[in-house]
């Protein structure tokens, strides 16, 4: 199944990423084989639970292949319109947004191990939901600090339609991990009034979830401690 599995990006996304093909293979990958696609997209792909409008690639390389060229040909793209904007950091990511469309290149290197499962119909591996769910609980939630709307219904989603799944990841947290995430969940949905949570989930196929999204985690969460004791 993992190795069979083919995944239909949308059209608003298939465009750009070929358009892009070619700047990919010149400047950000020396394999285009080291691609692996990952973030709400892949999971938005798999269970049509919302729609997501960002690329975010894992690369199992450590580095760009030439680091001047690469911002050579970003400017480049950018003065001639191709590209809205570019951001390169500390030789480990590149972002670039264009026609709507943001594209994320993250460099874990040659030992990266990411765990996959399935591929685009452009033959990209995808990231497993697993590995997804799990970076961005401890990765943008506990280590970022970030409390995203889009990350936290993909929680409640899980939780409510793949209980296994979701006991798999959240059953990592530490008490008081989980604890902490549980208060900010109850301050948020107490008072959204001036607290930036990222943009608004698109489409979702649960409105109702998608407008008690807080309130809803914050229960889950403590009902799977109850279920860990």
């Amino acid at each position: 199944m993992a190795d069979g599995l083919r995944l239909e990006l949308p059209g608003a996304h298939r465009t750009p990423l070929g358009d892009f093909r070619g700047v990919i293979d010149e400047l950000l990958v020396r394999d285009w084989s080291a691609l692996l696609l990952g973030g709400g997209t892949v999971l938005a792909m798999r269970w049509n639970h919302r729609h997501s409008t960002d690329l975010d690639f894992l690369v199992e390389e450590d580095e760009p292949p030439d680091a001047e060229a690469l911002r050579d040909g970003l400017e480049a793209l950018q003065r001639q319109g191709t590209i809205d904007i570019w951001r390169y950091a500390r030789r480990r990511s590149v972002m670039l947004t264009s026609g709507g469309v943001r594209m994320s290149f993250v460099f874990e290197g040659v030992d990266a191990k990411v765990s996959t499962e399935g591929r685009t119909a452009m033959d990209i591996r995808c990231e497993s939901p697993g590995s997804i769910l799990t970076r961005e609980l401890f990765g943008r939630v506990l280590d970022a600090g970030q409390m995203v709307s889009r990350d936290f219904y993909d929680f409640a989603w899980t939780a409510l339609h793949r209980p296994p799944l979701w006991a798999r990841v959240s059953g990592r947290l530490l008490p008081e991990e989980r604890a902490r995430i549980v208060r900010e969940c109850r301050s948020i949905a107490r008072s959204r009034k001036g607290r930036r949570t990222g943009r608004p989930v698109l489409r979702p196929s649960d409105p109702e979830l998608a407008r008690d999204v807080w309130a809803t985690c914050a229960r889950l969460l403590e009902a799977g401690a109850a279920g860990d004791g």
